[in-house]
């Protein structure tokens, strides 16, 4: 129950790591063009070129039921975060710079 939870977890968290991602991308590709190549032998046995096209759909389909949720085969290698400080927010309100000191900036350039 505890690998069902952490499936779903993950699934619903979207994370997924740098390895991961090269990882689904393999396996992306790999179907594709496995589905791809038998369609072609399909078709060429049976004479009928549809045959490659829908071959090819559902090799991209598999790949997408396989790679685009994010599994947690997926997210074996996550990346360890630093702890975020506990600085205030930048805010635009509380600096010294406003429109006006940038207006007489501008006013000292063009009198040079």
């Amino acid at each position: 129950m505890e690998s069902f939870s952490r499936t779903v977890q993950c699934v619903m968290a979207g994370d997924m790591d740098y390895v991961g991602q090269k990882n689904a991308y393999d396996v992306q590709a790999a179907l594709i063009y496995s589905f791809t190549v038998v369609g072609l032998a399909v078709s060429y046995y049976t004479e009928f070129f549809i045959w490659c096209f829908y071959l090819s759909l559902i090799g991209c389909a598999v790949a997408a039921v396989i790679c685009l949720p994010s599994w947690p085969i997926f997210f074996r290698n996550p990346l360890p975060w630093q702890p975020a400080d506990n600085r205030e927010r930048y805010s635009y309100e509380d600096s010294d710079l406003s429109e006006e000191s940038g207006d007489e900036a501008s006013k000292d350039d063009a009198a040079d």
